[in-house]
């Protein structure tokens, strides 16, 4: 199983599934995914916040069974990005 450790570990996945959706012809997955990366604006905050909406969407298409993608994985990116904006709210 993979693990996500930092900002640039959900980008290089994100990339991955963009790819595989490009091989599967998913276009509306690639458009999905790669609009939540360049509409996510220049703050890792704001691309995050983007990429956690579009993770949700694709989680959903998921698991409607019409898409073959990594559900556990798409499952933790999403937990992994809460997780930063958990901490990111800390008060110091």
């Amino acid at each position: 199983m993979r693990t996500f450790n930092s900002n640039e570990d959900v980008y290089r996945f994100t990339n991955e599934i963009i790819l595989q959706a490009r091989d599967n012809g998913d276009k509306n997955i690639v458009d999905l995914l790669e609009n939540a990366v360049s509409r996510g604006g220049f703050l890792p905050s704001e691309r995050l916040g983007a990429l956690r909406i579009a993770y949700s969407e694709l989680l959903k298409i998921v698991k409607d069974g019409k898409m073959n993608y990594p559900v556990q994985e798409i499952k933790m990116v999403i937990g992994v990005i809460n997780k930063a904006f958990r901490r990111s709210n800390r008060p110091f």
